[in-house]
């Protein structure tokens, strides 16, 4: 019978744990709660991976723990994701101006013959 090793723990032993609580920087009131799958609203109703984040109890306060899930990081991914979607488009128009291009030179040989 194999004998199961133990994992080494790999996470930082000041890491919060579901459940903690500390206090809103945002509002007077509340508290945030740590909660490791959190799942943020989108407007395309596109189900979201949970990640893990700081959510206040009483107002709209929300802090993501990891750094690529931060707003700043994912309106940069969004402007990346933009940018090639925009070359690709101009691209896209080049190559079919050039087959119209070539397209009407082979009308025109046509009707001269």
């Amino acid at each position: 019978m194999k004998s199961h090793s133990r994992r080494q723990e790999r996470r930082a032993a000041d890491r919060p744990l579901v459940g903690d609580t500390r206090p809103c920087p945002a509002c007077a009131d509340g508290m945030l709660e740590f909660t490791e799958r959190f799942r943020a609203s989108r407007s395309d109703n596109e189900s979201t991976q949970p990640m893990p984040a700081w959510v206040c109890d009483q107002c709209p306060h929300l802090m993501f723990v990891r750094k690529e899930h931060q707003p700043a990081a994912v309106r940069a991914h969004a402007r990346a994701t933009r940018a090639l979607a925009n070359q690709n488009i101009m691209k896209a128009r080049f190559v079919r101006g050039r087959a119209d291009r070539a397209l009407q030179k082979s009308l025109n040989r046509k009707k001269r013959r």
